[in-house]
């Protein structure tokens, strides 16, 4: 039987180094770590999206995606840690607004 050699190229080859580093850290290097990881993932993702925006773009259009996503992934972080409220909430909210 071949064994494929395994490929630690591009993202792979980083999170091997990244899950080393992790495994082999302090607690104050680990966030130090993750910090970098997450920045560098931001940037892929901000490079990402103005490469799928139209040529013409202007600088307001990009900075009002940018603001706009990072409200969407913010909402996104407080569901996940539970701190959203319910539909019915906020149709009791919402009563008291228009009402």
């Amino acid at each position: 039987m071949i064994v494929p050699k395994k490929d630690f190229s591009g993202k792979h080859k980083n999170r091997v180094i990244l899950k080393y580093k992790l495994n082999n850290s302090t607690s104050n290097s680990k966030n130090r770590i993750m910090e970098a990881v997450t920045m560098h993932n931001v940037k892929e993702d901000v490079i990402a999206m103005i490469q799928q925006m139209p040529d013409d773009v202007s600088l307001a259009d990009i900075m009002a995606e940018l603001y706009f996503r990072q409200k969407v992934d913010k909402g996104l972080a407080e569901l996940d840690e539970e701190k959203g409220i319910s539909h019915e909430e906020v149709k009791e909210r919402m009563k008291k607004w228009l009402s």
